[in-house]
């Protein structure tokens, strides 16, 4: 890092300005001509300044002649001339205020800009000698080295358009020895630079014709070229990286003695995060230089400094509709078909009332009314059984924060950090482990979807296992397709979302990913390709809990018909081969105990992901043993008054036990979080010892959740009245609980659209980060909601409506009136129960339980 800064200097100089004097080597004899024509005005100049110079020397050697006759004496300093020099700042402060007079102000700034132009001048005339003896030593074209020229030839009169070129170059910030690494330009800024082919009479006055005058006009009114923003990347040489470092990993062929003060001991120590990160400069050049151009500049003075280098994009403004691919061309289509399908049902509802009848086709079409959306999901109605259902979707809220927050805070480019050094300090510190080490919030969503599965098709025949497959599956296909159809088209808003100088990093590779690879989400099989190559990361989830569906299913349809203690040996046996698999893959490739988000290198997280962590065997264990949870709270007996009666220990009994295992679970979930502290400094254990770890405490933290989710479901049925299921099954939490499938699937589009827009570094302190996250967390349920009541529940209503209407013709989904019919909130049709529900309940909610399952017996 210090040797990049000690040379930015040379960089940005030669840099902006080498690809002028290719010329002598470049076919463009006009290009030619103006450089010969510069350097022979920057000689006149220099001479006529000389001689300035000379004259104004001579003037003031003779007064120096007179002055040394005379004797200078000096005085001490006495009380008053030391009051004298005392600075008055009552006085500074009343001229801060002061006000001029409207020719003194004019001349003062006719001043400064006269001073501006000569100090400009010197620069350029300093600059020119030194870049004409590098001409020889690149090659660009002359298309490239004229626009450069017309700038720097512009630099000199203080055109508008080339001082917002120079102002948009990044440059060097305080904190480069913080991890501040990255130098952002002003990209909105070089990108509107616009500039005409006028004539350059202010330049070559001499140079002109008169018979070049009658094309001036028409010529001004011509682009000549605009602004290009070019990002590069500079990176010394390193070492080989060591496998699954930390963040405090360091390089051993680059250590130094304990006893080196110097800077470069510092950098040396901080030299591990530059396989993640490089210097990043941002320049503002000429759109007549292509990234080829300015890749051969970068060679130059990547060979003149020692590093490597490369041109990573350059970008002009431009439509983005003339880059429209047919990818988004589809998506687009079917969005806004969708859009305003459903805009029409819902105004011809609100206007004509023609849904008032009650017919069939007049019902489906209803429910694709966006105020049906609303209705189902904000409605009085669809919390009226919230006692019983509700406490599953707090649940899932709080731990959807707890992704939400750790995917804005951990997993996020730490190119972009203001401090990086801070943002180290505080993700390595103990509490933080909440964060970097909760990969256990994947293994409870997947816990509970075992769990909601086993407790909703109990004891059911085949056809009822497949239709809780297929229910599952019109639920989350419609959210994925609407996030893989949003990502697809996001490059289209750049100009809308104002994109800034990171869009690129961001945006472009997640929507070609789910150009080219969007439909595996249909089949659900995205977690067998490289995860740089997924669409929609995080959606890895639905296809593992897909695939265990398919494979958990026909072992319960086997088992419905042994009894309990045979399920739970097969359960088991399920969880055991879990643990294997679990052994033998991290024993296999080395791989860390667990995930843990201060293993910094991007490369070996998706190593990670694609041989282990994106696979379904990996969760196999946490599988079995929610659909063994959710077995037993799905066959559970409630006791009668008369038989608790019968032994008054029983009560208390119970309760004592409860409390013990509710203390045991969260003290183990909160041991696996904050215990062995050194592995997020990149200290692992032998890759045995992280086999082991790595199947065991997937078991631990699945058993452990799996009882307070039991606990919870068996609370709120027994009593429905107490704290812990108001506080859990709020309208708050049930909303957001409603939302979560879709919070889930799209969180990872704000965080692209929120970095996208950066144009300065990130986190430049707590209270900011906390802002950050606060915010990611609302824009994302914000977007969720609107999401949900446009698409989402429209066109889940409409499937589920259609299927349920065309086996049943008396389901004639009266969404203004409740319906009465046997509770199918489960998906178990109890003919002995009948209880009032809402199609939310059933549609927009998949977390379906309800009090006729826990009368199963």
């Amino acid at each position: 890092m210090i040797l990049m800064l000690s040379h930015y200097l040379t960089l940005n100089g030669c840099l902006l300005f080498i690809c002028v004097f290719n010329c002598a080597s470049s076919t463009s004899l006009p290009v030619n001509k103006l450089v010969k024509e510069a350097l022979r005005r920057q000689q006149r100049e220099a001479l006529a300044e000389a001689a300035a110079e000379s004259t104004s020397t001579e003037a003031n050697e003779d007064i120096d002649s007179d002055s040394t006759n005379k004797v200078t004496t000096v005085k001490p300093l006495t009380n008053s001339s030391h009051n004298h020099n005392k600075i008055d700042w009552d006085e500074i402060e009343s001229t801060w205020y002061q006000f001029k007079d409207d020719e003194e102000v004019t001349k003062k700034w006719n001043d400064m800009e006269n001073g501006l132009k000569k100090g400009v001048k010197a620069v350029l005339r300093s600059i020119f000698p030194r870049i004409v003896s590098m001409s020889s030593d690149t090659k660009v074209s002359g298309n490239c080295s004229a626009g450069i020229l017309k700038w720097l030839i512009s630099l000199r009169s203080l055109k508008d358009w080339s001082i917002k070129m120079l102002d948009a170059i990044g440059k060097p910030s305080a904190g480069l020895l913080e991890g501040q690494v990255s130098m952002f330009g002003n990209y909105h800024e070089c990108l509107g630079v616009r500039v005409m082919e006028e004539d350059d009479e202010d330049v070559f006055e001499d140079e002109e014709e008169e018979g070049e005058e009658g094309s001036a006009d028409a010529s001004q009114n011509k682009e000549f070229f605009r602004g290009k923003y070019c990002i590069l990347e500079f990176k010394p040489w390193l070492p080989k990286k060591p496998p699954f470092y930390g963040m405090k990993t360091k390089l051993k062929a680059l250590e130094r003695p304990k006893k080196d003060d110097t800077v470069m001991k510092d950098v040396a120590d901080l030299a591990v995060f530059l396989n993640f990160v490089s210097m990043r400069f941002d320049l503002c050049v000429p759109s007549l230089c292509s990234r080829n151009d300015i890749q051969k500049v970068v060679g130059l003075i990547s060979r003149l400094i020692d590093v490597r280098g490369k041109v990573v994009r350059c970008e002009i403004d431009e439509d983005p509709l003339t880059n429209i691919t047919n990818p988004q061309v589809t998506a687009l289509i079917i969005l806004v078909l969708l859009f305003f399908l459903f805009a029409t049902l819902t105004v011809v509802g609100l206007c004509t009332g023609l849904f008032k009848n009650h017919n069939s086709i007049v019902n489906y079409l209803r429910s694709l009314t966006w105020t049906t959306a609303w209705s189902e999901l904000m409605s009085e109605s669809s919390f009226e059984s919230k006692s019983r259902t509700s406490v599953l979707y707090g649940l899932r809220t709080i731990i959807m924060f707890w992704i939400i927050m750790v995917h804005t805070a951990i997993e996020v480019n730490f190119q972009f950090f203001r401090d990086v050094l801070w943002i180290r300090d505080v993700a390595l510190s103990w509490p933080a482990q909440f964060l970097t080490k909760s990969s256990y919030n994947f293994d409870m969503f997947i816990l509970i979807s075992a769990f909601t599965m086993s407790f909703t098709i109990g004891s059911q025949n085949g056809s009822g296992a497949l239709k809780f497959i297929a229910r599952k599956y019109l639920r989350i296909t419609p959210i994925v397709m609407i996030a893989v159809g949003w990502l697809t088209i996001l490059p289209l808003t750049k100009k809308i979302y104002r994109g800034g100088p990171t869009w690129g990093d961001f945006v472009p590779k997640a929507s070609n990913n789910c150009a080219t690879n969007g439909l595996l989400n249909l089949l659900y099989v995205q977690n067998f390709i490289h995860p740089a190559e997924m669409c929609l990361k995080n959606t890895w989830i639905f296809a593992v809990e897909m695939q265990l569906y398919a494979v958990f299913i026909p072992l319960l349809l086997l088992t419905r018909k042994t009894s309990r203690s045979s399920l739970i040996i097969l359960l088991a046996i399920v969880s055991a081969i879990g643990f294997l698999c679990n052994l033998l893959t991290v024993y296999k490739f080395e791989l860390p105990p667990h995930l843990i988000w201060t293993l910094p290198d991007p490369q070996q997280r998706d190593h990670y992901y694609n041989v282990h962590y994106f696979k379904p065997w990996t969760h196999l264990s946490v599988f079995a043993i929610g659909i063994g949870a959710g077995h037993l709270c799905s066959s559970r007996s409630k006791k009668t008054s008369s038989n608790s009666s019968s032994s008054s220990s029983s009560p208390y009994g119970i309760g004592v036990t409860s409390f013990l295992l509710w203390c045991a679970s969260l003290i183990t979930i909160f041991c696996l979080i904050f215990l062995y502290h050194t592995w997020v400094f990149g200290e692992l254990p032998a890759p045995l010892v992280s086999g082991l770890y790595d199947g065991t405490h997937r078991i631990l933290v699945a058993l452990a959740f799996s009882y307070i989710t039991y606990s919870l479901v068996s609370l709120a049925e027994d009593s429905p009245d107490s704290c812990l299921v108001r506080l859990l099954g709020g309208r708050f939490l049930i909303t957001t609980g409603r939302l979560t499938l879709i919070a889930y699937t799209i969180h990872p589009i704000i965080q692209f659209i929120f970095l996208g827009t950066q144009s300065s570094q990130l986190f430049s302190g707590p209270i900011v980060a906390l802002y950050v996250v606060m915010g990611n967390i609302m824009m994302t349920y914000v977007h969720s909601f609107i999401i949900s009541v446009l698409f989402e529940i429209p066109i889940a209503t409409g499937l589920r409506a259609r299927s349920m209407s065309s086996k049943d013709p008396s389901n004639s989904f009266d969404f203004n009136s409740k319906i009465e019919k046997p509770s199918t909130v489960s998906g178990v049709m109890n003919n002995n129960k009948s209880s009032t529900i809402t199609m939310v309940s059933s549609i927009n909610g998949d977390i379906e339980l309800s009090k006729s399952n826990f009368e199963r017996h």
